[in-house]
């Protein structure tokens, strides 16, 4: 997307691609305005001196075929310690987590009968995020929360295309598609017997997260604010051990031999 910078001295318009790209603001004061690389009406100006942490914003639509409601956009305010920058960081409601161990792989596409949304360079309609293990997070773009689908795979294994997740912004709806995913062994020569015994498995779970409030009602002042509720989608084992006891211990885990189970 592109971002307008304005302050008293000068304007500049600067464009920010996705995967994390950054650009330096002209002033601690100066006002920004954001403009999607989508069929969307441009957000106006806002003051990045506010003392919010989150706040939320909205882009609307401009073709009329697109009724699907506006593209939600969320603001991190946080502060760098090391030389008291403010970083803003422009994200989407939905936040995927790896809590697992294994790489996932997370493929993200519109569903049948969705409108195309199409970047000014490429088509973003499908994409593939890549989670790393213990901890790797990913935000779903901005385009796909409303009209997405997602299929997940640990590396090594096929996609598991029986548990296609819906994305939606409804709690309901994304409660709806909590459940344990299974991702067959990406190996074709294996038997189905050693396929079955070496199945990867993990659960997919909602977790509200913190809300952000809409920044144009903060503004206006109205008594009704509308909050934009935020979720981490988190994939983590279906078995989770906790220790509550005072004292460390190891376990060791292995794969069960068929002839133990037949023992």
């Amino acid at each position: 997307f592109h971002v307008i910078c304005r302050s008293q001295e000068e304007s500049q318009i600067r464009r920010l691609d996705a995967n994390a790209e950054q650009q330096v603001l002209l002033s601690p004061t100066c006002s920004i305005g954001i403009q999607l690389a989508a069929p969307c009406k441009p957000i106006g100006q806002i003051c990045v001196g506010k003392g919010l942490a989150r706040w939320a914003l909205f882009a609307e639509y401009i073709l009329p075929q697109k009724t699907e409601g506006e593209i939600p956009l969320i603001t991190d305010v946080d502060l760098d310690d090391r030389d008291r920058r403010k970083i803003f960081t422009l994200h989407s409601p939905l936040r995927l987590v790896n809590r697992t161990m294994a790489t996932l792989d997370c493929r993200i596409s519109l569903r049948h009968g969705a409108p195309e949304i199409a970047g000014e360079r490429t088509n973003v309609s499908s994409m593939t995020l890549r989670l790393e293990g213990n901890g790797g997070h990913a935000y779903v773009p901005v385009t796909h929360v409303r009209q997405g689908i997602m299929q997940v795979r640990a590396v090594g294994y096929e996609y598991a295309e029986k548990d296609t997740i819906e994305l939606s912004l409804d709690q309901n709806e994304l409660l709806a598609m909590q459940r344990v995913l299974t991702c067959k062994p990406a190996n074709v020569d294996a038997s189905e017997e050693t396929m079955a015994e070496n199945d990867f498995h993990c659960t997919f779970q909602v977790i509200e997260a913190v809300p952000a409030e809409h920044l144009m009602d903060l503004e206006v002042g109205k008594d009704v604010r509308r909050l934009v509720e935020c979720y981490d989608l988190v994939f983590c084992s279906p078995v989770i051990i906790e220790n509550t006891l005072p004292h460390p211990y190891a376990l060791k885990c292995h794969f069960r031999s068929s002839e133990l189970v037949n023992s």
